[in-house]
């Protein structure tokens, strides 16, 4: 049986400020709590989960000696962040912050300037993972990577790709290469008719207000998607981010 304590600090941890104070995140349903246990046992704090996900997955909870507690429904519901929670919620310790591994092999860089969905930053990071990506960075005014809604709207991609929040220009000062920044823009060039040169960098910008950022000294390109003139005035910039990584993708591997 959980304590109040301990279902107080799991609830918590749906606000920022308690996943700081505690340096631990969640994550919900069976496909991903099995993902993580699969891939990153060394995240794993707690899984919680009910009987069922206990019987059928008993043999992998001990081969890879997960921490791992059975509780009621009940008390699922009281832990969780979902409306209608599935088996499973897993508790989290977030990986080191900052740029552990060297980034002079990185061709192909994401940086998402202040997006502040988190339904469009989970969709962003499978993306990332879909096309290869090396790297995605984020502004330190971006919407919480561990975010909950992020967590799930990632479907696992978080716990595979290589991301760090950092500024633009603090990244770029401290990099031994130049590498060809491409600013995405509603008044850029067409995105299908530009050469992508690698090392690379792709910005994509808040959802109202676009990219912001002023970067010191570097050459940069501002590209778009074109319209075929349709009335509509701008793409989601999860769908932007998917048009211009594709197109990269296609001229550079």
């Amino acid at each position: 049986m959980l304590s109040k304590q301990e279902i107080q600090i799991i609830r918590s941890l749906g606000i920022k400020k308690y996943r700081q104070k505690y340096l631990k995140y969640l994550a919900e349903g069976e496909k991903i709590c099995l993902e993580i246990i699969h891939a990153s046992t060394e995240l794993i704090d707690t899984l919680y989960c009910l009987e069922d996900f206990h019987v059928r997955h008993v043999a992998i909870l001990e081969n890879k000696a997960i921490n791992y507690s059975v509780i009621s429904k009940k008390e699922l519901q009281k832990i969780s962040q979902l409306k209608h929670p599935n088996n499973s919620l897993i508790v989290l310790n977030m990986p080191e912050s900052g740029l552990n591994q060297e980034t002079k092999n990185c061709n192909n860089i994401l940086y998402l300037d202040d997006i502040s969905d988190p339904g469009n930053l989970g969709t962003i990071m499978r993306t990332v993972e879909w096309f290869g990506v090396d790297l995605l960075l984020l502004s330190p005014n971006c919407v919480d990577p561990y975010n909950p809604k992020v967590v799930q709207s990632s479907m696992g991609s978080l716990f595979r790709i290589r991301f760090s929040i950092v500024e633009l220009n603090h990244f770029l000062n401290n990099q031994e290469r130049d590498f060809n920044v491409y600013i995405a823009d509603m008044n850029g060039k067409n995105a299908f008719q530009t050469e992508f040169k690698n090392p690379s960098i792709l910005v994509l910008g808040n959802e109202s207000q676009g990219v912001q950022l002023k970067l010191n000294d570097q050459a940069s390109e501002v590209i778009s998607v074109p319209s075929a003139g349709s009335p509509t005035e701008s793409l989601n910039v999860s769908i932007a981010g998917a048009i211009l990584l594709a197109e990269m993708y296609k001229k550079n591997g």
